[in-house]
């Protein structure tokens, strides 16, 4: 038989399978390895090492006893081993290999040992790397604050966390026995199996919101985002859903839309009423207005006569009060036809509309307005906004002093603002504060206050998402502040 008999056999094999060769001759005391197991090492063609070098590359406590408790048993047992274990090479790297030993006996003694060396560094890293991950999912699915479940590709549970089951009430061994569409509410069943559908076609993901129905037959709304785990090959192995109970928050929405439906219904039996009543009104204010001028006309004397003018006096608030309601109506039932809008000119517009008033108080105006600023929003409205708040400015001036009105704007993500401030009475904001935008309410003693101005004003802003705030001192001036809700 030849030296190296048994690796030479191995050696023409193994390179075929990438496999190193290796013999260790007990009675010459020499150690042979193939040229692959010289380049698992990291080592020269020419190297040739001793037993000690050999075992040296072992450095790994736990390696290093694997390996030497595994040749004595084969030299002392005559028992074949198949270990891996954890090399340091020639330079430094540490790499997993495999070394599978067979000792050969002769007349009950082992005179060699000779095997296999395999590379299997990549391999089980890759593996350790996949435990790990498997080992950390593991975790999350079992710990996870929202339901998680595993499902096959006929749609059958294969696996479902804690949370999934105590959100539906269903034991573990209770879910593995049904499929999504068990436990689907019967109404979402077709779009449900729609999405499976387009899963197993190939989309990567799906998200929806549907009714699951518990184990006590009640229903749940959940929030759902499924995706396929697929293998190398690109096949699908399952699916992984993520489930979050949305039940809350969904009946709230559902609530609230029925009492917005409701809301919405109510307000236009209202603002039907509110035109009947307004056109009634107006029809028996015009007659009463009729009859009156009839009477005037025929009876001299009734101009003079204390209850003919209280009649007539009675008559014209009527009269004026219809009007403000119409105002009222009006905003509220007009459609709104918005347009961009400078508000630089509009204030112009306003203050020249002004002007005689302006002049007769001496009143001074500080106008700030940035030219470039524009605004979406219904010509008629920004006219009557702008009237209301600088006459209101001019009429409750201060008595004794020069009065003063500064306009600025400003420009913030959500709103386009424009500032009113004077230096008037003031409005005690503790004491009236809650009436302040409030129909016929009125601050100051004044013969041309109506309290119709700031309601309609506030109701004008209003239905166009925007708002009106005013801060105020008595005795040192009001700022009335107009934030216009800006286009998303």
């Amino acid at each position: 038989m030849t030296k190296h008999y048994y690796a030479d056999i191995l050696a023409r094999t193994s390179e075929v399978a990438k496999m190193g060769s290796w013999e260790v001759d007990l009675q010459e005391e020499t150690i042979y390895w193939s040229e692959i197991t010289k380049m698992i090492h990291g080592v020269p063609l020419e190297f040739e090492c001793d037993f000690e070098q050999a075992i040296g590359f072992y450095k790994d406590a736990d390696s290093y006893n694997t390996i030497t408790t595994a040749f004595q048993n084969a030299v002392e047992k005559h028992k074949e081993y198949d270990v891996k274990v954890l090399i340091t090479t020639l330079q430094g790297q540490e790499k997993w290999v495999r070394a599978i030993g067979i000792p050969v006996v002769e007349n009950g003694i082992c005179i060699r040992v000779y095997g296999l060396f395999q590379d299997i560094d990549l391999e089980t890293r890759e593996h350790q790397k996949y435990v790990e991950e498997l080992s950390k999912f593991q975790e999350i699915f079992k710990n996870s604050f929202v339901g998680l479940a595993l499902v096959n590709i006929k749609g059958e549970f294969t696996e479902v966390n804690d949370n999934f089951c105590q959100m539906l009430g269903y034991s573990k061994p209770e879910f593995l026995q049904r499929s999504f569409k068990d436990i689907t509410h019967p109404e979402d069943q077709p779009q449900a199996l729609l999405h499976f559908k387009e899963l197993k076609e190939g989309a990567d993901h799906i998200s929806t919101e549907k009714r699951y129905v518990t184990r006590n037959n009640a229903t749940i709304w959940a929030q759902i985002f499924v995706s396929p785990v697929k293998d190398e090959k690109g096949n699908t192995l399952h699916y992984i859903a993520q489930v979050i109970n949305i039940d809350q928050r969904k009946k709230a929405e559902i609530k609230s839309k029925e009492l917005q439906s409701v809301t919405e219904e109510q307000n236009k039996r209202l603002l039907n009423f509110a035109h009947i009543v307004s056109h009634n009104l107006r029809s028996h204010s015009g007659n009463i207005n009729m009859l009156l001028d009839i009477v005037y006309n025929s009876i001299p004397d009734f101009a003079t006569n204390e209850a003919g003018k209280h009649l007539v006096t009675a008559a014209e608030n009527l009269t004026e009060t219809i009007h403000h309601l119409n105002e009222v109506v009006a905003v509220q039932a007009q459609s709104h036809n918005l347009k961009r809008l400078n508000l630089v000119n509009y204030v112009g517009n306003t203050l020249k509309v002004l002007a005689g008033e302006i002049i007769d108080s001496k009143c001074v105006i500080f106008n700030n307005v940035d030219e470039n600023i524009f605004i979406n929003f219904v010509p008629a409205y920004l006219e009557s906004i702008l009237l209301n708040i600088l006459s209101n400015a001019i009429k409750y001036k201060a008595p004794n002093r020069i009065p003063e009105i500064h306009i600025t704007t400003s420009d913030t993500q959500e709103y386009i603002s424009i500032a009113i401030a004077d230096n008037g009475r003031g409005i005690d904001l503790n004491r009236y504060g809650q009436k302040l935008f409030g129909m016929y309410k009125t601050f100051h003693e004044h013969k041309e206050a109506r309290g119709i101005g700031l309601f309609i004003t506030k109701n004008q802003m209003e239905s166009l998402q925007g708002k009106i705030e005013v801060a105020s001192i008595v005795d040192k001036g009001s700022t009335f502040t107009l934030s216009f809700k800006k286009s998303s």
